[in-house]
């Protein structure tokens, strides 16, 4: 995985628009200037006249985005800068004025800010440079890794559902230090379940998640949708996870470590864990998840047009052909659509006239898998082959579903479709033949099977 850790700092609800810059730089010194607005799409930007510098680059604009949760509460940050390359010529002081930006129609200005060039700054003097430095001497020192220090949760997106019903469980990890590799040892049992694993991203979110005042690092280690098979509480077991963490054992001249996966790399490297120390000491640790509890409760009674779809769906159809021969092929599809167990749905039930040979259908799934659950289309097709001419029905097909949102069932019905069969030209000429030999037959006999009745007396001999 690859991982890049974003600050939480700008809240969602209330525009802000600020200067970052550094407090102090040297002489001839080049240095950043940023000019943030905690939104995605500002506008109009109207960056300050700089003096008493030369102005290397920008503004260059960069995005982002990040998610916090502090004591339950989800927030999610987007925000935009303007980013400036800029060089100090002289020592005293430099004034970055003020910068203008729009947000939805909002005319929004930073303040006013004052940057020192020294000709040869002192490390006191520039630690005020640091922004984060503040925040990391706050974060509290890990001396033994227990259950506070790292640990692992499986969390389901839904405690109370029906049977068939989707629910989505994240296994997450909660840690104060930084982990190296993992491996999960026990995968939970969950009978009563039918699992699907969720494809899982190349660049998972990360979070940070305040619990009892300490910020913890969060990231997702698996993801799975679960089915419900039948009513009651049904368990899903603990998973077992064994885990390599490194606890501070020291202070060294800062290095970057590389544990040769990326994902790893960021719990050592990133400033959140440690700021001048890399000397750590390996510790091998067994977690296991929350043991869930799922109550499931059992659908209403339904009716026979039920297939055990459970979610929201559609449904469409479409024949090939209305006209045919006999013994040609036509070909009826029906499509299912929408968000839920379609995974689970049994094939409908279709009724052709006797004078058709139904073959099995093709199931075609088009299916997504996200955090949010299975999307897509499932499509049947049947093929039938007419063994009679005539006109024929075909009679609409019933869908009925459960709708999680309502708790209610609804039935979706597909038009009908009017077929007219003729006979195939290899039936005309057989039944021409056919007619034409009964007609001689019968000619040829007429003389001998069917004679005239005698009217008169029959005679003491013919008795």
């Amino acid at each position: 995985f690859a991982i890049v850790f974003s600050a939480f700092e700008l809240s969602a609800q209330d525009i802000v628009f600020k200067c970052e810059a550094p407090k102090v730089v040297g002489l001839h010194e080049r240095f950043r200037v940023s000019f943030t607005v905690n939104s995605s799409k500002p506008s109009e930007f109207k960056a300050p006249t700089f003096q008493n510098v030369n102005i290397l680059g920008g503004p260059s604009t960069s995005r982002s985005s990040s998610i916090s949760i502090i004591n339950g509460k989800r927030t999610d940050n987007s925000s935009t800068s303007f980013v400036f390359w800029l060089q100090s010529l002289n020592t005293g002081k430099i004034t970055i004025p003020s910068a203008r930006v729009k947000v939805d129609g909002k005319l929004y200005t930073t303040k006013p800010m004052t940057i020192s060039v020294e000709d040869n700054p002192t490390m006191s003097q520039r630690s005020a440079n640091n922004p984060n430095s503040t925040r990391q001497t706050q974060q509290p020192t890990v001396k033994v890794i227990d259950d506070k220090a790292v640990f692992v949760r499986a969390i389901p997106s839904k405690s109370k559902v029906v049977k068939g019903e989707e629910i989505v469980i994240s296994y997450k990890i909660y840690t104060l230090v930084p982990v190296s590799e993992y491996q999960v040892d026990k995968f939970p049992s969950s009978q009563g379940f039918w699992v699907e694993e969720l494809d899982n991203q190349l660049t998972p979110t990360l979070e940070k998640e305040v619990i009892d005042g300490k910020t913890y690092q969060v990231a997702t280690l698996r993801k799975v949708l679960v089915y419900p098979q039948k009513s009651g509480t049904l368990n899903i077991n603990p998973m077992g996870l064994e885990i390599v963490a490194h606890l501070q054992t020291g202070t060294s001249r800062r290095q970057r470590v590389s544990t040769g996966d990326p994902f790893f790399d960021a719990f050592f490297n990133d400033p959140f864990f440690s700021h001048t120390t890399p000397v750590f000491e390996r510790v091998n640790k067994k977690l296991k998840t929350n043991a869930l509890s799922i109550q499931v409760e059992e659908l209403p009674q339904p009716d026979e047009s039920f297939l055990g779809a459970v979610g929201q769906f559609d449904i469409s159809s479409s024949i090939d052909t209305s006209f045919c021969r006999t013994n040609e092929a036509i070909t009826l599809s029906y499509t299912v659509s929408g968000k839920g167990n379609l995974t689970l749905i049994e094939n409908l039930k279709l009724s052709l006239p006797d004078e058709f040979e139904v073959y099995d259908p093709k199931v075609s799934n088009n299916f997504r898998n996200s955090t949010s659950g299975v999307s897509g289309t499932k499509t049947i097709e049947y093929l039938a082959i007419p063994r009679a001419g005539g006109t024929y029905t075909i009679p609409a097909v019933q869908f009925s579903y459960y709708d999680t949102q309502t708790d209610t069932y609804k039935t979706l019905t597909t038009p009908e479709y009017t077929l007219n069969i003729a006979r195939s030209a290899s039936e005309d000429a057989n039944a021409a033949v056919v007619n034409n030999y009964v007609q001689k037959e019968d000619i040829q006999q007429l003389g001998s099977d069917i004679r005239y009745i005698y009217a008169g007396e029959l005679s003491a001999s013919s008795r």
